[in-house]
């Protein structure tokens, strides 16, 4: 017996039959013609290795030179009562045979019978009692790694089987419970998986199946399952200037996303325009001033926050509104005199009290073809005598105001004033 194990398995067994004998499938046989005279085979030679979808059987030749084959008989131990010819093996010399396609884990019931050419049969062995392997176990270790951006890795411990091909993982949804294959490993040493393109905050189910090179499924391993990454999370309590000087500075409280490594701003010129990128700051970097060249004008912000992975919280956040500072309001000329070869000018300053100097603007000649311009600076009080002026002049006036912060106001509406000629004395005259 054990020599005989030595040297044959299920696979042997196949290709031997196949080459060596008429093994045919017999699903509806004649009815046997028993002839008592026709060597029957030995019940004690018959001898047996099962698989899990297969039953290899062997059994000593019979010396009767008449017999020119072999039937065989099987049924399901459920079905002990009748046997049914399964199938002829059609040479005399041949003891061995392979049943395949077996149902794993599976008590079957065999005879044997010699057979003649025309057709008559000995009387058949004594039932044996065979039983096929249980199917394969399932891969002893599975794991899925879990808060993976948009992706699962699934790992493995190798099957022990030698005769494993490959493995087949298969993958359920929340919303679709159904076990769809998503992949095919070849190599019994393959363990690891890495299921991509997966949706965000998704909880995704997993289990292994393994095959054998001769189509054996294992029974599926236990399911794991794995939650993919959340998006990172947004900033908090936004806040965008209105009081500056032709830039807009923001602040914010950090994401409370652990792994946080960017944050991105963006920038609209309307609450529900196009928000562009402007500037990524590390995530130690709670504020950023905006540059913006222009005085009262006004832009739309949101922050998104950018993970070690590169995922990226949604832009379904409200836009904080900035503003640059106005420039302060211009004076009002409230006075223009003339006082001995002078001209005085006087203002009254802004209501918003922003002004800490003024300019004045005077113009020599505004009518003229080529009138002369010229410009006072950092006049501090809300007057301004102007000596340098000439009888029979006309000039003109107008005053802007400036604030700390270097903004210039609209100019006021300008005033014209012009010292007369002086008269000639009449005997000079004469």
């Amino acid at each position: 017996m054990n020599n005989w194990i030595k040297i044959i398995s299920s696979t042997v067994l196949i290709a031997f039959i196949s080459s060596g004998c008429n093994q045919q499938n017999l699903d509806k046989p004649k009815a046997p013609v028993i002839d008592k005279s026709i060597e029957a085979i030995d019940s004690k030679s018959i001898k047996f290795i099962t698989d899990i979808n297969q039953i290899a059987l062997e059994w000593k030749r019979v010396e009767d030179k008449r017999v020119d084959g072999y039937y065989i008989y099987r049924s399901s131990a459920d079905n002990s009562i009748k046997l049914k010819r399964v199938a002829e093996v059609s040479n005399r010399l041949a003891t061995h045979y392979t049943d395949i396609e077996l149902e794993p884990n599976t008590i079957y019931l065999y005879k044997i019978s010699s057979k003649v050419e025309n057709g008559g049969e000995s009387v058949s062995t004594n039932s044996i009692k065979i039983k096929t392997k249980p199917t394969l176990k399932p891969i002893s270790f599975i794991q899925a790694i879990p808060n993976l951006a948009r992706a699962v890795k699934i790992s493995w411990r190798p099957h022990a089987s030698q005769r494993t091909q490959y493995y087949i993982v298969q993958k359920s949804l929340p919303s679709n419970p159904e076990w769809k294959d998503i992949a095919k490993l070849e190599g019994r040493l393959v363990v690891e998986y890495i299921d991509e393109d997966l949706k965000d905050n998704s909880v995704y189910k997993y289990r292994i199946k393994v095959v054998t090179f001769d189509g054996i499924e294992s029974i599926p391993s236990k399911m794991v399952e794995a939650q993919t990454k959340p998006l990172p999370k947004f900033v908090s309590k936004l806040q965008a200037s209105k009081d500056l000087p032709r830039k807009i500075k923001l602040q914010w409280e950090a994401s409370k996303t652990a792994d946080a490594k960017q944050y991105k701003i963006l920038r609209s010129d309307s609450v529900n325009g196009y928000y562009s990128e402007i500037k990524r700051v590390p995530a130690a970097s709670l504020s950023y001033e905006d540059i913006i060249e222009a005085d009262d004008k006004t832009r739309f912000y949101k922050i998104v926050t950018i993970d070690s992975d590169g995922l990226e919280s949604k832009l379904t956040i409200s836009a904080v509104m900035g503003k640059t500072l106005n420039p302060p309001l211009a004076p009002i000329i409230n006075g223009s005199s003339i006082e001995d070869e002078h001209i005085k000018i006087k203002w009254e300053p802004a209501s918003d009290g922003r002004a800490v100097s003024y300019i004045v603007h005077k113009v020599i000649n505004p009518g003229s073809f080529n009138p002369k311009k010229i410009k006072i600076k950092d006049v501090k009080k809300p007057f301004f005598l102007d000596k340098d002026v000439s009888r029979g002049t006309e000039y003109k006036y107008s005053i802007r105001a400036v604030d700390k912060n270097g903004l210039i106001s609209e100019v006021t509406e300008a005033t014209k004033l012009s010292l007369p000629k002086l008269k000639k004395k009449k005997e000079e005259a004469e």
